[in-house]
């Protein structure tokens, strides 16, 4: 799960550099969790709105289906608000929020321009770890994005399975076979599915039956 952890505040674990030690794990507190599409989609690749929205649709159903060990399924709901207009990367104390996933056609403003898919934006309580707001934004501008089983590059029903479990609380995971492993091989469609240690992660967030 990714902390309240902020840059040097706690220590990494000696066996895997990806994971932090301490500070309180980030969850969603009420156990509904709404999200968005931006309704442009990316027209530099062409790939429309409703397309981003049957793969978010379908990877917050692969997360929240996966049976946790020893049974039941994760405590989280997820809802489908629709499209919206607003195209930026904000939380808003004073009025409502929207969760938003978008695609980034014109350019990139964060560092790793070349080498970042997606980024996932968390705004919680930096003291109990709640999540108020997540906004995802993909990296159209630089990565030649794909949606078919042939000629895959940068595979976006992957790409949204991923960003989908930053969505949900959880941060990169050390096992190179899960779906949260923080690379990503081009022309790989593995990350579709999930494995044993992204379940385990999300059913410690989010317990069955809690």
């Amino acid at each position: 799960p990714s902390t309240t952890c902020g840059p040097g505040e706690c220590s990494t674990d000696p066996a895997c550099s990806f994971c932090l030690v301490g500070g309180k794990p980030l969850y969603w507190p009420r156990g509904c969790v709404s999200y968005s599409m931006q309704e442009s989609g990316s027209k530099l690749r062409g790939i429309g709105a409703t397309t981003l929205q049957s793969y978010v649709t379908k990877a917050f159903e692969t997360w929240i289906s996966a049976g946790c060990p020893g049974g039941g399924k994760p405590s989280v709901a997820i809802y489908d608000f629709g499209f919206v207009s607003c195209d930026a990367q904000e939380y808003n104390q004073d009025d409502g929020n929207a969760n938003i996933w978008m695609f980034r056609d014109d350019d990139w403003p964060y560092i790793g321009v070349g080498t970042t898919l997606a980024l996932t934006t968390l705004t919680f309580n930096v003291e109990s770890g709640e999540i108020y707001d997540a906004d995802v934004e993909i990296n159209s501008f630089e990565n030649p994005l794909t949606t078919t089983d042939a000629n895959v590059q940068a595979d976006l029903e992957s790409i949204v399975v991923h960003e989908a479990g930053h969505f949900l609380g959880l941060s990169h995971s050390c096992d190179p076979e899960a779906t949260m492993f923080a690379a990503y091989q081009f022309g790989e469609i593995k990350l579709r599915t999930l494995e044993p240690d992204d379940i385990e992660g999300l059913c410690r967030i989010y317990p069955s039956g809690e």
